[in-house]
């Protein structure tokens, strides 16, 4: 991205944005998580979880960066629901808190599942 110019949102994320707009923050950001990550299991021997959508094994730090980023970017996302943060730092910090909380209530609900080295076959 260059600098001061905003990255142009693909069209599933600008959709999803404005299904997200009039709902409430709480349940706005976990409908927006599960909508880009689809996690259907948790890792046998670490802490884990599988992302049906990316094919990959997240660990929370990279769930929370990834989901913070220009990529995903899950602020911008529920940005304009009802009782969302309005500034960008208490908006980020809420979604970084909410984020954690989903990752750890996964890793307690979700069914475990051992996978080799190597990624599944589609």
């Amino acid at each position: 991205m260059v600098r001061g110019v905003a990255a142009k949102k693909p069209s599933r994320h600008v959709s999803l944005r404005e299904r997200l707009k009039g709902m409430e923050f709480d349940v706005a950001l976990p409908l927006a998580v599960k909508a880009l990550f689809r996690f259907s299991h948790r890792a046998k021997d670490a802490k884990a979880l599988w992302a049906t959508h990316q094919n990959v094994w997240l660990g929370r730090s990279t769930f929370v960066h990834w989901s913070l980023n220009d990529e995903f970017d899950v602020p911008w996302l529920v940005a304009k629901s009802k009782n969302a943060p309005r500034s960008r730092e208490d908006l980020n910090e809420r979604v970084k808190t909410e984020l954690t909380a989903h990752f750890a209530e996964c890793l307690a609900s979700l069914p475990k599942k051992s996978s080799g080295s190597w990624l599944p076959l589609p």
